[in-house]
C-alpha cells in the first residue's frame, strides 16, 4: 500500500472519530461487592467497553458539536444461574455531573451480553439497549440547554426502548425507566427554567436586555414548576448545580422577592439565599 493511500486511510479515520461520538468523556464504575470472587472475573473488561460504547458510537445526526461528560455507576446485585443461563441483576446510577443525576434499579440481563456489547437501534436487547436508553436521556437533557424542549426526540426515543423492554424476555425495571422519562420529558416548567438559564448565562455581561428577559423567564418557569410538581428530585438537582449562578442573577438586577421565593422553596440551599438577601437589605 503506497504512502498516499495510508495517509488517506488515517484521515478519513481520525475524520470520522472526530464526528461520531456526542460524549467527549465518559467513565464506568463498577460496585462487586455482593458477588463472590470467581463470578468477578466476568466483568474484568466490562467498564473499558461499556466506555467505549458511549465514546465511539453515534447516537443521532446534527448533534456531533456536543461534549457530554457522564459516568455510569453500575451496583451488581446478583448473578443468577437458571437452567444453565445465567443472569445479572444490577442498578445503575446516572450522572453528567452537572443537574442530571437519576438512580435506576431492576437491571437484568444475561451473562452473554456481557461479551457483544454494541450499538443496534433496531434489535432490543437487555444491556444494549440499557446502555442506549441511557445515552439518549444524557443527550435529551442537553439538548434542552440549547432550544426550548430541545431534547423532545431523544426523550421520545428513550421512551420507546422502554417500552420495548417491558414487552422483552428481561422486563424488570423498564416500567419504572419509561415513567422517570415521561416525568423528565412532561416537565415543560423545569426545561423551561433550564434553558432559560443558560441563555442567560451566555448573554451575561452581552446583551443587558436579553439577560433580564431570560432570567425574568426563568423565575417564572421556577414559580410554574413549584405549581406543577412542588421540589422534587429534579428540580432539586437543577438547584444544586446552579444555585450560585442564579443567585449571581438575582443579585445583578436586585430580585430581592424572587431570592425570598427561592429561599422558601428551595428549602435544601435555602442559606444561599439568605446571605444574598442580606446583600440586598
Amino acid at each position: 500500500m503506497n504512502y498516499a493511500k495510508i495517509k488517506m486511510i488515517l484521515f478519513m479515520f481520525s475524520t470520522a472519530s472526530l464526528v461520531l461520538s456526542q460524549f467527549e468523556n465518559f467513565e464506568t464504575k463498577m460496585d462487586l461487592r455482593n458477588l463472590r470472587e470467581n463470578d468477578k472475573m466476568y466483568f474484568q473488561n466490562f467498564s473499558n467497553e461499556v466506555s467505549d460504547f458511549f465514546l465511539i458510537n453515534s447516537f443521532g445526526e446534527d448533534i456531533d458539536f456536543l461534549n457530554i461528560d457522564a459516568t455510569l455507576h453500575f451496583i451488581i446485585e446478583s448473578i443468577n444461574d437458571y437452567n444453565n443461563l445465567k443472569t445479572i441483576n444490577a442498578q445503575a446510577i446516572l450522572t453528567n455531573h452537572n443537574d442530571f443525576i437519576i438512580t435506576l434499579k431492576g437491571i437484568s440481563f444475561p451473562l452473554s451480553q456481557i461479551k457483544s456489547i454494541s450499538l443496534n437501534p433496531n434489535n432490543h436487547t437487555s444491556l444494549n439497549s440499557f446502555l442506549e436508553y441511557t445515552a439518549y436521556l444524557l443527550i435529551g437533557n442537553e439538548l434542552d440547554t440549547y432550544d426550548l424542549s430541545g431534547g423532545n426526540i431523544y426523550f421520545n426515543q428513550a421512551s420507546k426502548i422502554a417500552s420495548e423492554g417491558k414487552e422483552s424476555f428481561y422486563p424488570n425495571g423498564w416500567e419504572s425507566r419509561w415513567r422517570k422519562t415521561k416525568e423528565i420529558q412532561e416537565n415543560q416548567y423545569l426545561r423551561s427554567a433550564k434553558y432559560h438559564y443558560f441563555y442567560a448565562l451566555e448573554v451575561l455581561g452581552k446583551d443587558e436586555d436579553l439577560f433580564m428577559k431570560n432570567v425574568t423567564l426563568m423565575h417564572e418557569s421556577i414559580e410554574l414548576n413549584k405549581e406543577f410538581i412542588g421540589i422534587d428530585n429534579n428540580t432539586k438537582n437543577f438547584f444544586k448545580a446552579y444555585k450560585l449562578n442564579i443567585i449571581e442573577f438575582y443579585l445583578i438586577l436586585d430580585m430581592y422577592e424572587e431570592l425570598l421565593f427561592l429561599k422558601n422553596y428551595d428549602i435544601d440551599n435555602k442559606k444561599f439565599y439568605k446571605e444574598a438577601m442580606d446583600k440586598l437589605n
